[in-house]
């Protein structure tokens, strides 16, 4: 028996080989987060292609999920990142937006829950606490950006994202059934969805600005920088990672192109039939307020390189104060600028 471990903050991941079979076990820490899991398992498997959970009977008492893994899934294959590792033909994407299509247009609706707060409202609330330090800075980060000069001042923005989920976000938006975190790793191109922590009914914004930061700077370059165990089957992504250079002030950093076509195809193949349906005149406010949660709180940017540091800011001030988009084709527009 072969067995791999991957240990994060509130459970372990191990690949198990077991004769011809290969399964893909979560042991949690918690039970609330075992079950948090098991519920958004059960929705979303219920609208799209997921991996088969194997011991769904016994899973409270043994405190761990145990999947079949999925046989399209290998080496530096079967995932979304690996059509960004291998440049391979984008054709695979059209199975992925039909997939995110269908279920959004059936399950587009107002309300005020959220299965994703995990991710935003309850990291929002540490912020202050995260980022001590920057917070009591009170000169601003200068930079220049995208043709832009930034003046970042980090403490404001902090204060009005966590304003925004503790006050202004706490009513009814337009939200749609999904994992809740679209990252390359999370999905197949078979396609099929992994991970079910914050499945469930997502702020419609809140899954578009999580697709967002991860195609521009996220999965292409900080995620397996700052979290390599995620990439040990898929290391391909370190073979002509994008470039980014802090001198003397100015930043230099272009996302990959296939990975802006993804995004420019996704939104108009996904997002905007939605948002044509629908009114939604606040979507910029919310979309900026999760795009902030996904740079600032995904990894904590006090321990990235400088570059990487310059970068998260730079966009940081770019999603929240600079960029003023009416229409979410026009972001991307601003982004592939």
């Amino acid at each position: 028996m072969l067995t791999l471990v991957t240990v994060l903050p509130d459970h372990h991941n191990k690949v198990v080989q077991e004769g011809t079979s290969k399964l893909f076990i979560k042991e949690f820490f918690s039970e609330s987060l075992l079950l948090k899991e098991l519920s958004g398992y059960e929705i979303v498997s219920k609208y799209y292609p997921v991996a088969r959970l194997l011991n769904r009977d016994t899973c409270q008492k043994e405190n761990r999920l145990i999947f079949e893994f999925e046989k399209s899934i290998g080496s530096n294959r079967g995932l979304l990142l690996d059509i960004f590792n291998n440049a391979e033909s984008t054709s695979s994407f059209d199975a992925i937006f039909h997939m995110y299509k269908s279920v959004f247009d059936k399950t587009i609706e107002k309300t005020a829950a959220s299965a994703a707060d995990i991710f935003f409202k309850d990291r929002a609330s540490k912020l202050k606490e995260k980022y001590l330090n920057l917070c009591k800075t009170t000169e601003p980060v200068e930079l220049n950006f995208k043709e832009s000069h930034i003046s970042i001042n980090f403490s404001e923005i902090v204060d009005r994202v966590m304003s925004h989920f503790e006050e202004e976000g706490q009513g009814e938006s337009w939200s749609i059934i999904s994992q809740g975190d679209p990252s390359d790793v999370n999905v197949g191109i078979k396609p099929v969805l992994l991970d079910y922590l914050c499945g469930g009914r997502v702020p419609m914004m809140a899954e578009f600005a999580s697709l967002v930061w991860e195609q521009v700077a996220q999965s292409a370059i900080l995620a397996p920088t700052y979290n390599p165990k995620a990439y040990t089957d898929h290391d391909l992504v370190y073979k002509n990672p994008p470039a980014v250079s802090m001198q003397n002030g100015h930043l230099e950093f272009v996302p990959p192109k296939d990975r802006l076509l993804f995004l420019s195809e996704y939104t108009t193949r996904v997002i905007m039939p939605i948002m044509k349906r629908i009114e939604y005149p606040t979507w910029y406010r919310d979309f900026k307020n999760y795009i902030a949660m996904r740079i600032l709180g995904v990894f904590d940017i006090n321990n990235f390189s400088l570059e990487h540091k310059s970068l998260a800011l730079g966009y940081l001030e770019l999603f929240y104060n600079v960029w003023m988009p009416q229409t979410p084709i026009e972001l991307i527009k601003l982004i592939t600028k």
